[in-house]
């Protein structure tokens, strides 16, 4: 009886093997928050970046525009990272990382603003909208902080609603994250050094006297790249940010992360020194490319 259980527990096992292995291959292991890809959940660094190396992900081939970006998310930051002691090796592993999940998570937004777009048409040419729409631009509204009138609401929701350039994303959370390698970051996934005030999150270990604030964390990476890009599509300090943006798109040019970082100065106490490392990264990392990359379909 005892051999059988053995054999029975065995069979359990390889089974949930088997599913784990390919929800990864499918796309369905939710890990990673999508499930339109390969979501990798690895806690180590080597084994993320063989993964990656595996299936054929070259930085240098995305820079120089040779391919498509592959459908691969990681779903945390490798608790290691800090290990990797080739600092290049390091870096191409955070930015290979980071990517996929920053053109994830413009998809979403811009799929959005499409939407949004053919409404605010609609409206503006005088025709009513339909109980279905009406709710989905107040939710909408709700999400994206765009208070008034449904007129209101679709004027700052055509501001707000909109993609932040891959390159303004990967060099913030560079700066942020030490390449991944913060405390912050591995403990928590919190890639942008975002604060908040609701008793969750990472105690900062240098925090000031009399300061109650924490580092918000999350359960995955897109967690973190998705509150970000909220947090500069919705808060009053980055109006300059939405401004240059709306100005780049009426004027039909490409969102450029190098363009808009000038627009940075108030996410950092230091101003426009942070807005000229900004600069310095896009430009020796030859990140100003991804702006125009893209996912495969």
């Amino acid at each position: 009886m005892r051999k059988k259980h053995i054999v029975f527990i065995s069979a359990v096992l390889v089974s949930l093997c088997s599913i784990f292995f390919f929800a990864q291959k499918s796309g369905a292991f939710i890990g990673s928050g999508y499930d339109d890809g390969i979501s990798l959940y690895s806690v180590d660094a080597k084994e993320l970046s063989l993964t990656f190396d595996e299936y054929g992900y070259v930085f240098n081939d995305i820079i120089a525009g040779k391919s498509d970006v592959p459908r691969i998310f990681a779903a945390v930051n490798p608790k290691n990272i800090k290990d990797l002691k080739k600092p290049k090796q390091k870096q191409t592993l955070f930015l290979k990382m980071m990517l996929p999940l920053t053109l994830r998570a413009n998809e979403d937004i811009l799929e959005d603003r499409k939407k949004l777009i053919k409404i605010k048409k609609d409206f503006d040419a005088g025709n009513s909208l339909s109980k279905e729409n009406t709710e989905w631009v107040n939710n909408l509204a709700k999400k994206y902080k765009a208070k008034g009138e449904i007129d209101e609401q679709l004027k700052k929701l055509y501001v707000r609603v909109d993609a932040v350039p891959p390159a303004l994303c990967l060099t913030q959370a560079v700066i942020e994250s030490a390449w991944g390698t913060s405390r912050f970051a591995i403990e928590g996934n919190a890639l942008f050094g975002e604060w908040t005030n609701d008793g969750t999150g990472i105690i900062p270990a240098k925090r000031s006297a009399g300061l109650t604030h924490r580092i918000r964390a999350f359960k995955n990476l897109a967690g973190a790249i998705k509150s970000y890009m909220r947090n500069l599509n919705t808060h009053r300090a980055y109006a300059k940010f939405r401004k240059m943006r709306a100005t780049s798109r009426e004027e039909g040019k490409t969102l450029s992360g190098s363009n808009l970082a000038n627009a940075m100065t108030e996410y950092s106490a230091k101003g426009q020194e942070y807005v000229d490392s900004l600069h310095s990264i896009i430009n020796n990392y030859k990140l100003a490319a991804l702006d125009k990359v893209q996912l495969k379909k």
